[in-house]
């Protein structure tokens, strides 16, 4: 590379140490975008489950067992208070 080939009058020297840079830059920014796609694959599931759809699963199961926990205290409180009342009647 001659002087006549650098623009704004840098010198041979800069020009590869630009080149070499940018050189570097490119292949960060292709691993960052390996590393997002991956990233991506595992949240939304490449062919099979993702976290996002394994997640709601998870928190759609806990909302049942709490439904069915709160049922089950319901019918137990009723048992409990239908026995008192019969036992207070009975008196």
């Amino acid at each position: 590379m001659t002087e006549k080939d650098c623009p704004l009058g840098m010198t041979p020297e800069t020009m590869h140490q630009l080149v070499v840079d940018q050189g570097k830059q490119t292949a960060k920014l292709e691993h960052i975008a390996d590393t997002v796609g991956a990233v991506k694959a595992c949240l939304l599931g490449n062919g099979k489950e993702g976290l996002i759809v394994r997640t709601d699963r998870l928190e759609q199961k806990d909302k049942m067992r709490g439904k069915f926990f709160w049922a089950l205290f319901g019918i137990v409180a009723a048992l409990v208070i239908q026995s008192v009342a019969q036992h207070l009647t009975s008196i």
